[in-house]
């Protein structure tokens, strides 16, 4: 078994992220930052509750190169301009995001109030049996959506009542 260590990791993000055993590569790749990065990593990985590597790498990945450590090994952050360009585009993005998280709360609601209203057009006995003989399509498709039909409950009593109907011609 690889004994880590804990050396260059910064006590506070150690406390954050310890609550389980990381595999010596997690450690080496925290390492490389800055303690004041670390913690930030450490705070984010706690908010999202994702300890995983490659959720590590894209924090280590996105940090500023002046929050890395000088090593031999230096690894490259992102530059200005590219930083730039991110800063720039994440309004747009962010903008689409709310645009899409209202549209699908409004298609949520619409399509509870739709199906509120055809669950009480369906409860309605004659209302059903009629859907059921005049669009059949139609009333196979609600009956997979589990929608509940006054009709399917009176499927086996019109049965019966059709065959004792028509046993005593």
């Amino acid at each position: 078994m690889t004994r880590v260590s804990l050396k260059g990791i910064c006590d506070a993000a150690l406390e954050k992220i310890s609550a389980r055993a990381r595999p010596f590569y997690f450690y080496s790749m925290l390492r490389r930052v800055n303690a004041r990065r670390q913690n930030e990593i450490a705070d984010l990985m706690a908010a999202c509750s994702d300890y995983s590597f490659p959720f590590l790498n894209l924090l280590i990945f996105g940090s500023k190169a002046s929050d890395f450590v000088r090593t031999k090994r230096r690894m490259r952050g992102l530059s200005q301009a590219e930083l730039a360009v991110i800063e720039k585009a994440v309004p747009q993005f962010e903008a689409a995001f709310w645009n899409a998280a209202r549209s699908y709360a409004d298609d949520a609601r619409a399509s509870m109030v739709t199906e509120a209203y055809v669950r009480r057009i369906l409860a309605n006995p004659k209302v059903a049996a009629y859907v059921r003989v005049a669009h059949p399509k139609v009333f196979r498709d609600l009956s997979r959506l589990k929608f509940k039909c006054a009709a399917t409950e009176l499927t086996g009593a019109v049965a019966a009542s059709r065959t004792a109907h028509s046993s005593t011609r």
